[in-house]
């Protein structure tokens, strides 16, 4: 009986030894350069992954990914597209689909927000240098998303993963479902909104001195902390504030979750 017990042991760890499976990594899976003019955009569409934007010095836009799997990476390809808009990245996980900066595609469904089945276990991570005053569009569906140094609008939308953008001087539209959502502004861009969303996770913004607009800080299931003062005509709410700031402007500044806190702090 010893004897069998120890043969079906040797056999149970043989099958999983077969069936485990060797990680492979490629440090330079993506790479593209080329000039986006201000006020164009950069659309960055990752499935699964992280994406890193910071001011870069030279003219162009430098893009760069590393690509780290063990199941069918040969699968997962980049596309990059141009139109009046600007310039959009993609990953791809079928032949077939397309990428566009709005990713509309019937056969589209492997980037942006939703995501079908995919045949590969692939993980992308993007470094990207931008130069001033080019707006970059951010989206992935498993992964973190963070900039740094910018002085175009960002947009960034991220299912599972925090959103964080430091030292900015522009427009934000920046919404997660899973993951916290923080933004720190040096100045304040001469128009543009401010909006950070989350579901799960706490929403930060920490804006300069001077802002003026109207703001609404909502959460569900948290607490609203905010650092400025603030005229409002409605009712003490300890989850939901709403008002003016300063002499007011037509900026808007709007932070919201559901569960998790929400804070807006006056940078120092």
């Amino acid at each position: 009986m010893s004897r069998v017990l120890i043969g079906v042991g040797v056999a149970a760890a043989l099958g999983i030894a077969g069936c485990a499976r060797t990680s492979h990594y490629e440090a330079n899976a993506f790479a593209w350069s080329g000039a986006v003019p201000a006020g164009q955009w950069l659309h960055v569409h990752n499935t699964n992954g992280t994406i890193s934007v910071v001011a870069g010095t030279g003219a162009n836009v430098e893009v760069h990914a590393s690509k780290k799997w063990t199941r069918n990476g040969d699968a997962v390809h980049f596309v990059e597209s141009a139109d009046a808009d600007g310039i959009t990245i993609c990953v791809l996980y079928r032949a077939g689909d397309s990428c566009g900066p709005d990713n509309n595609s019937p056969n589209d469904r492997h980037h942006g927000l939703f995501s079908a089945h995919r045949s590969s276990d692939a993980s992308i991570d993007f470094v990207v240098n931008v130069p001033p005053g080019v707006n970059v569009d951010l989206a992935s569906i498993n992964g973190s998303v963070q900039a740094s140094g910018t002085s175009g609008s960002v947009q960034a939308k991220v299912v599972n993963g925090d959103i964080n953008v430091a030292s900015h001087q522009g427009a934000l539209d920046l919404v997660t479902v899973n993951g916290s959502v923080s933004a720190a502004l040096d100045t304040l861009p001469a128009t543009g909104d401010i909006s950070l969303k989350s579901v799960n996770g706490s929403v930060t913004a920490v804006l300069p001195p001077q802002l003026t607009g109207l703001v609404d800080l909502e959460t569900v299931a948290g607490t609203v902390s905010n650092g400025f003062a603030v005229s409002s005509d409605g009712p003490v709410n300890p989850r939901h504030l709403t008002g003016t700031i300063g002499t007011g402007s037509t900026r808007h500044v709007d932070l919201s979750t559901v569960h998790g806190s929400v804070q807006l702090l006056k940078h120092a």
